[in-house]
């Protein structure tokens, strides 16, 4: 119980796909298409919000998105991680040798862990974008479409330095992109590539 309440507050969305696994029960095709599904929907989810956002941003400020800030943001921070937390216990289901419990391979997997990571540097740019505090950055973020060039920028770990955080959120906000970018690329898919065909995203 004090798991499930945890996820609620840390990601609401890992939370609901974990109840949608366990209503699944041991069955690996069930769990598999909704592992896929889940991953493929959420991506298609987050590539029209970042080119809403894009066009949206380059015409008006983030303001004239008012009470749609606060729910874009919540879905970026679950997300967020969901991810994280899928790929972290994943991995360490994969290299644990533990029992096969879906039907996804490793060409799955890595497919997943692209489309997340890719998902993962959207949900930042969100976040960097309308974080509701002043001098987030060294210059100012014109639109959402600045954010998604930081974001993509940190998460590669690139650094160019033309655009950098100055405030203790953005951050640590980029720290934590950093992190979840090498936990999804490095860790997730150099461990599906190099075990046999097993886990539980």
């Amino acid at each position: 119980m004090v798991g499930k309440l945890m996820l609620l507050l840390v990601s609401p969305s890992r939370l609901l796909v974990e109840l949608l696994r366990d209503r699944c029960g041991e069955n690996k095709d069930a769990r598999g298409t909704l592992f896929r599904r889940w991953n493929s929907a959420l991506f298609c989810v987050e590539v029209f919000v970042a080119a809403l956002c894009c066009l949206v941003t380059a015409h008006w400020s983030g303001a004239h998105l008012g009470a749609y800030v606060w729910p874009l943001m919540f879905y970026a921070w679950s997300r967020i991680n969901e991810i994280s937390l899928a790929f972290y216990r994943d991995a360490f289901w994969h290299l644990r040798r533990n029992p096969v419990v879906t039907n996804l391979s490793s060409a799955d997997r890595v497919g997943m862990a692209l489309r997340s990571y890719a998902g993962l540097a959207v949900n930042f740019a969100l976040l960097y974008y309308f974080l509701p505090v002043s001098e987030k950055f060294n210059d100012d973020l014109g639109h959402y479409g600045d954010a998604l060039y930081f974001s993509f920028v940190t998460i590669t770990t690139l650094g160019y330095g033309d655009v950098s955080p100055v405030h203790a959120l953005t951050q640590a906000l980029s720290v934590y992109e950093v992190l979840a970018g090498v936990l999804v690329l490095v860790v997730a898919v150099a461990t599906y590539i190099g075990s046999p065909d097993k886990g539980d995203a």
